[in-house]
């Protein structure tokens, strides 16, 4: 092995201008901390991260399912307002006429994209709950002509009442302005 020549650096050379042997310190290792102390943030770490699961799985556990979510409505408890008049068919309506049944009663447009969506919905209750003492639909025409809405029902029309409400009146008592809505009712009358 070849030996390497050490050549002075003059810019290390004493004040006097002689030459001392100099020792530099090699650069650091970086620090790195213990095992043991490697190990205790591991486990203040898991142990955080175990707490932060469990507190969310708690909120989503105690959390009432959405379906028992009730809309808050000063409806709530109270008679179904009235609704009668004629039906898009001619034939005479009443929903005290259907005293005792649960009733939905549906807001719709032909122009309201959600409600062509709820459609099919809709249609598939009638069919289910058609029996006798069965739940039933009441349709009530918001903001339309009844010639829309006949185009709208197209094969369902007189499958289920429904009635105009040229000045809103109707929605006004059930306390709907925006569309789609539909009122689930125990007490009618």
């Amino acid at each position: 092995m070849a030996e390497v020549p050490v050549v002075p650096n003059p810019s290390l050379a004493d004040p006097d201008g002689s030459w001392s042997a100099t020792v530099e310190a090699l650069p650091a290792k970086p620090h790195r901390p213990s095992r043991r102390r490697r190990r205790r943030i591991t486990m203040w770490a898991s142990l955080v991260a175990g707490v932060l699961t469990a507190a969310t799985i708690a909120v989503f556990a105690l959390a009432p399912p959405v379906s028992q979510v009730e809309v808050n409505s000063p409806l709530l408890g109270q008679t179904a307002p009235a609704i009668a008049g004629a039906t898009i068919t001619g034939k005479p309506f009443s929903l005290a006429g259907l005293r005792g049944h649960f009733v939905v009663v549906d807001f719709f447009s032909s122009w309201c994209v959600a409600c062509h969506e709820e459609q099919p919905q809709l249609e598939r209750f009638v069919a289910e709950h058609s029996h006798p003492g069965g739940a039933r639909l009441v349709g009530v025409i918001f903001e339309d002509s009844i010639l829309d809405i006949r185009g709208f029902l197209g094969g369902e029309l007189g499958r289920y009442p429904v009635v105009s409400d040229p000045g809103g009146r109707i929605a006004l008592d059930y306390g709907w302005i925006i569309l789609p809505r539909s009122t689930s009712s125990l007490r009618t009358g």
